[in-house]
């Protein structure tokens, strides 16, 4: 009687190892689709340093408006995605960004060209 319980103790121990693989396994997750809109970089950067002048020991916001600095001059971009909301976060670049999430594109248009001169 002692074996026979002993051995539906570990079948069921060996059952319940195997369903939490198979279920662990099979979990994923994903990101939640954020709410962006397209924001003229000129006004994200006023309002950035609106936030900077008024908290100006905040480096996170002040890391936030060097990089729309850093990805207007590179991309020469006139507007940019934020995420609706967390306007102090700066541009949106995606949940995983890459180290530097912009490369720096050439132009011919001289308008634009100072325009991202003026972000240095």
């Amino acid at each position: 009687m002692k074996m026979n319980l002993k051995m539906k103790q570990s079948t069921y121990r060996i059952l319940g190892a195997l369903l939490f693989i198979y279920f662990a396994n099979s979990v994923q997750a994903k990101y939640a689709q954020p709410d962006l809109e397209i924001t003229p970089v000129d006004r994200l950067v006023k309002n950035l340093e609106a936030q900077v002048k008024a908290k100006p020991k905040d480096v996170r916001l002040r890391f936030n408006l060097a990089r729309v600095h850093g990805m207007a001059f590179a991309s020469k971009a006139v507007d940019t995605f934020i995420w609706s909301g967390r306007e102090d976060q700066g541009v949106w670049f995606d949940y995983e960004p890459k180290h530097i999430p912009f490369r720096l594109l050439k132009t011919d248009d001289a308008d634009k060209a100072k325009a991202a001169k003026a972000h240095l």
